[in-house]
């Protein structure tokens, strides 16, 4: 690459160099920051912390690009006290920031361990019942064998109820669609899947008509799909330590970071949909109201290269998971490019 860039003057930029260049620009304005001396250390950036402490940098650069004056909280001392990492003022707004970094996400090799138990429930299932129904599986990260039962009883309930659609939150970690009596492909014979699932599985029983067509009834076509990410349960996780990091008299804001390095660039939006929806949840009239919004941001996803060749920005994977029971409706939220930032 140096080579190439030698012989032309010019050298590409990649996500790996961008991400660089946003981090020597954001520690360039974070180090500027009331506090940052003491709640970053350089000793801190050589570590085990490293992505944490980057992370809170980046978080408080974004702050200050929105407009928001920005500064460190010192770590209490105090025994059991919790604080959290930032504090924005904005006008009237005054918010503590906790900034949460996901570790590296780890490839599970075990991934469709579960897949066989999987498999021989829901078919027994569809078998017992004599329904004809498709049932893809979307796993956030690798299917746990615990999961199995959760699945079978869930879809039961859905093919007793006659039901049929996208379902995130009756199953942990996972997303199920369900489709009753799915409509074949034109000129399909027998018993089709889409290419694109797997594993999969399609079973039926069979016999020839009077004509000597084969008749397949009932179908079960079985899928299961995976999105290789932290599953929803670690993200809610991190939600759950963060609000107990923001002051009980005061409001905030959660930043929760996390690997999408692995996950394909067509799942993105399931992915982050389906954590947007789980987090929702989490907000009730009585529930974490001083916390009006948890933001999910991932790796750069993108460079925007300028005419001339130059680059323009990193674009991040980004969703603002807003608190519906916040007592302010349209508190700006740091760095949001929903925002117009």
């Amino acid at each position: 690459m140096l080579e190439a860039a030698e012989r032309s003057r010019a050298m590409t930029m990649t996500p790996a160099m961008a991400w660089l260049f946003d981090l020597a620009t954001d520690l360039e304005c974070a180090r500027r920051l009331p506090g940052y001396s003491s709640a970053i250390r350089s000793e801190q950036l050589k570590r085990l912390t490293f992505d944490k402490e980057t992370y809170v940098a980046h978080v408080a650069t974004m702050g200050v690009r929105t407009g928001y004056s920005v500064s460190f909280i010192p770590v209490s001392e105090k025994s059991g006290e919790r604080t959290a990492d930032l504090r924005m003022t904005l006008g009237e707004w005054i918010l503590d920031v906790e900034c949460k970094r996901k570790d590296r996400y780890s490839l599970d090799e075990a991934r469709t361990a579960a897949w066989e138990s999987l498999e021989s429930s829901l078919g027994d299932l569809q078998e017992r019942l004599s329904c004809d129904y498709e049932v893809l599986v979307c796993a956030i990260g690798a299917l746990p064998a615990t999961s199995v039962g959760e699945i079978a009883r869930f879809v039961r309930e859905r093919v007793v109820a006659g039901d049929e659609g996208e379902y995130s939150g009756g199953v942990p970690d996972c997303v199920l669609f369900v489709t009753r009596n799915p409509e074949r492909p034109a000129g399909a014979e027998g018993i089709w899947i889409p290419a694109w699932q797997n594993p999969a599985v399609a079973r039926a029983a069979v016999h020839v008509d009077d004509n000597g067509k084969p008749v397949y009834h009932p179908m079960l076509r079985l899928s299961l799909y995976i999105i290789d990410g932290h599953r929803l349960s670690q993200v809610l996780s991190s939600f759950r330590s963060a609000r107990g990091q923001i002051d009980p008299a005061g409001s905030g804001i959660i930043f929760i970071g996390i690997d999408t390095s692995s996950i394909l660039p067509g799942d993105h939006e399931l992915y982050f949909r389906t954590l947007e929806e789980w987090l929702t949840r989490q907000f009730t009239p009585s529930q974490h109201t001083r916390i009006a919004a948890v933001v999910l941001t991932g790796d750069i996803a993108a460079v925007e290269i300028t005419p001339d060749g130059g680059w323009h920005r990193a674009s991040r994977h980004w969703r603002v998971v807003r608190n519906p029971h916040y007592h302010v409706d349209k508190i700006p939220i740091p760095g949001s490019p929903q925002d117009g930032n």
